[in-house]
């Protein structure tokens, strides 16, 4: 089999779960934690993500579907492709989820690099999913005026069921009275904090890089008609961004049946050079070596399928990153090439 051959594939299946999965993390820059994202997607089995500081120019949006094959996404850019820039793009937000879901899924923007949602419409059930990254507490009257934005965008929804998350650079603690005020705002479009009720009261989302400040910015919202259906909190704190990864659950049920196409390459191994091949096996190991061992406790099912994928998807990982050698054309000299 030919490298740039392969066959297409029709994953399909059918089963319902009662849990959906979600997971909000400030990533500060997506194109160099990809690798670990598409990771953590196969190791924790996120059905959406909402993701902050994605860092993407308006031309590089597309980049996060790449990042898995079993995840669609929205992005929405901070940096238009028409500005001239110098250095990193910087903000910019998004959501994926996973391509079982995208029937049940629209998307929505709002003309605004800090906001963008997603609308499920499930089993007679709909849910408003936004993800949001606000201004620093540097720019109180900008923090003020996204509390309102926010909380009148979700009070027209009012008759779904509303989750709002991302990095609201506001903690409870250390600025009390400005989170108070972001409480009381969301409180007149019937949201309240989910994840400050049900994980304990010194947890941390934030660190900065000398690791000399902590702080708890990062939130989950909800409206009163899912509040008691959030739950199963979890912070991950270790990543490669200075923010965790704030992880939680929703009651609902869930129809996976999925049939999508992937096109699955194929390695021509006697077109790598050595150093190719030392590389993929240092790049397989590295990658093998992290996947999570077998969790007895879990649904012994789930747990197979889980490892099967995360060996599969390391394999692939480090299959993309082979070089081949070029193939040297051979010079045409009338009468002679026959003969060689």
């Amino acid at each position: 089999m030919k490298h740039g051959q392969g066959e297409t594939v029709i994953i399909q299946s059918n089963n319902m779960k009662t849990k959906l999965k979600l997971a909000s993390w400030n990533c500060r820059g997506v194109k160099s934690k990809s690798e670990w994202l598409n990771f953590s997607l196969l190791e924790n089995d996120w059905d959406i993500i909402l993701l902050q500081e994605t860092w993407l120019c308006e031309f590089e949006n597309n980049f996060l579907n790449s990042v898995n094959e079993k995840y669609d996404g929205i992005a929405v850019s901070s940096v238009k492709s028409n500005n001239f820039r110098r250095g990193r793009p910087y903000g910019g937000i998004a959501i994926l989820w996973k391509k079982t879901l995208s029937p049940y899924i629209q998307s929505e923007t709002f003309n605004d690099p800090r906001i963008c949602a997603i609308t499920l419409n499930i089993n007679d059930s709909s849910f408003v999913i936004v993800s949001c990254y606000l201004p620093t507490a540097d720019y109180p009257q900008d923090q003020t005026e996204y509390f309102s934005k926010i909380a009148a965008l979700c009070e027209t929804r009012n008759e779904h069921h509303v989750i709002v998350a991302g990095d609201f650079n506001c903690d409870k603690l250390r600025n009390a009275k400005k989170f108070n005020e972001l409480s009381e705002a969301f409180e007149l479009a019937n949201l309240k904090s989910s994840d400050i009720s049900k994980l304990p009261l010194n947890s941390v989302t934030y660190n900065n890089d000398a690791l000399s400040a902590f702080s708890w910015i990062d939130h989950v919202f909800s409206s009163d008609n899912v509040y008691d259906s959030v739950d199963n909190f979890k912070i991950i704190a270790a990543t490669p961004s200075d923010h965790s990864v704030l992880e939680f659950q929703i009651s609902v049920l869930v129809p996976v049946n999925s049939s999508f196409t992937q096109h699955r390459k194929f390695v021509n191994w006697k077109a790598l050079n050595e150093e190719s091949i030392q590389n993929y096996y240092q790049t397989t190991q590295d990658l093998l070596i992290n996947i999570r061992s077998f969790d007895e406790e879990s649904e012994p099912t789930s747990e197979i399928t889980r490892l099967y994928e995360h060996i599969l998807s390391s394999l692939r990982l480090a299959e993309d990153k082979l070089s081949y050698k070029k193939k040297r054309r051979q010079k045409q000299i009338s009468g002679w090439n026959r003969l060689g």
